[in-house]
C-alpha cells in the first residue's frame, strides 16, 4: 500500500495529468488529463514502471487515430514485432495499420461514412451473443505468442451492459495453498485452435466449453506449460490459460480436467474479489497485460446502441518464462 501511495505522489509531483486507484486491491488505475499524443520521455518511463505494478490501465478521454492509438501501444513492449497482425478477422483490419481492428455492432451507416473505416466488412462472433466468454488473448495459439499488451480503445460506447471484467491470474495463484501450487506446476495445457469447435459448443459462466463432438476436423492442439511466470522478473507467477480454446490437462482426463479447471476458476480466478470491472465511457483507451489476466467479451445481445472501438493484441517476441528456465 506504501508503494501505491508514493507512486501516486511521485505522479502528483512530476506530472499534469493525475492518477487514480477506484478499485485499489484490484489492480487498475485511471489516468486523467494527459494527452498522449505528445508525451515525453520522462512521461513514458513513468508509465512503464507504473504498468509493471497495476496490469489495467485506462486513459481518459483520448482522440487518436489508429494509427496514433498503434503508435502510443507500442510504447509499452520493448519487444514487440510489426510484422504479425494478431487480428480477430481478417475484414477488420485498419488498411493503413494492420495491426488494429475495428469491432463493432449495427455500424454500417458510421463506418461508411468514415474514411477510415469504409469499405471494411466486419466480421462478428456469435459466441458471445448471450453471455460473457472469458479468455486469454492468443494464447493456445499455434503460431504467435501469447502478448503481453491487449487493448482496446472505445470510440462510441453502450449506454448500459457493457463493462469489461478482468481477473487475475498472478492473484489467483497466490490464494492457492502450497499443495495445489505444487500440484498444478507439473501439469500441461492442451488448447484447440478448431472454430468450428468454438462455434458448435456451450459455455458456461466460468468460461468452460462443453464440446458437442470429441474431434473436429479444423483441431489444430497446442501444448504449454499451466504455470508460468508472469514477465522477466520472475517474481510472480501466473496461467497460461485460455478458457475459450481450453481443451484439458495433458496429464489428466477430460472429466478431472473439467473438475479442477470449474475448481480453479470458481474458488480463485473469477471470485468477487479478484474481478476488476470497467464501465466504458466514449474515448476511454485501456491497456492490459494479457499475460496476467483474463477478461472478458460482453454480451452483444445486451447493447442498446452501437458499440464501436478498435482493438490490438501487440505482437511480441518476448519469451514464455516457464518455470524451469533459471532465475535472473
Amino acid at each position: 500500500m506504501i508503494f501505491y501511495l508514493l507512486l501516486f505522489i511521485n505522479f502528483i509531483l512530476i506530472n499534469s495529468y493525475s492518477i487514480t486507484f477506484p478499485s485499489f486491491p484490484k489492480n487498475k488505475a485511471i489516468i486523467s488529463n494527459i494527452d498522449i499524443k505528445n508525451i515525453n520521455n520522462k512521461d513514458i518511463e513513468q508509465l512503464n514502471i507504473l504498468f509493471n505494478k497495476i496490469p489495467v490501465i485506462i486513459f481518459k478521454n483520448q482522440k487518436l487515430t489508429p494509427n496514433e492509438y498503434y503508435k502510443f501501444i507500442k510504447l509499452f513492449d520493448n519487444n514487440y514485432n510489426s510484422n504479425i497482425s494478431l487480428h480477430s478477422y481478417n475484414n477488420n483490419t485498419i488498411p493503413s495499420v494492420p495491426q488494429v481492428e475495428l469491432i463493432c455492432k449495427n455500424s454500417k451507416n458510421i463506418i461508411d461514412n468514415n474514411k477510415i473505416f469504409k469499405n471494411l466488412n466486419i466480421d462478428n462472433d456469435i459466441n458471445d451473443f448471450y453471455n460473457y466468454l472469458w479468455h486469454q488473448d492468443v494464447t493456445g495459439s499455434y503460431k504467435y505468442i501469447s502478448p503481453i499488451i491487449s487493448s482496446m480503445y472505445m470510440l462510441v460506447s453502450p449506454l448500459h451492459n457493457d463493462d469489461t471484467l478482468f481477473a487475475s491470474y498472478e492473484d489467483a495463484y497466490d490464494l492457492m495453498d502450497i499443495n495445489l501450487k505444487k500440484q498444478i506446476e507439473r501439469y500441461n495445457v492442451i488448447h484447440s485452435n478448431s472454430k468450428k469447435r468454438q462455434k458448435n459448443s456451450i459455455f458456461d459462466y466460468t468460461g468452460l466449453r462443453r464440446d458437442i463432438n470429441y474431434i473436429y476436423d479444423d483441431d489444430i492442439l497446442t501444448e504449454n506449460p499451466f504455470v508460468i511466470y508472469s514477465d522477466k522478473y520472475k517474481t510472480r507467477k501466473t496461467f497460461a490459460l485460455n478458457p475459450k480454446k481450453f481443451l484439458r490437462f495433458k496429464e489428466l482426463s477430460l472429466d478431472d480436467s473439467y473438475n479442477l479447471y470449474r475448481h480453479i476458476m470458481k474458488k480463485y480466478v473469477i471470485r468477487n474479489d479478484n474481478i476488476i470491472s470497467h464501465h466504458w465511457e466514449d474515448y476511454d483507451l485501456c491497456i492490459f497485460n494479457n499475460r496476467k489476466l483474463i477478461h472478458t467479451s460482453s454480451p452483444k445481445c445486451a447493447y442498446n446502441n452501437e458499440r464501436i472501438y478498435l482493438q490490438c493484441r501487440l505482437a511480441t517476441n518476448e519469451p514464455i518464462y516457464s518455470l524451469s528456465d533459471e532465475l535472473i
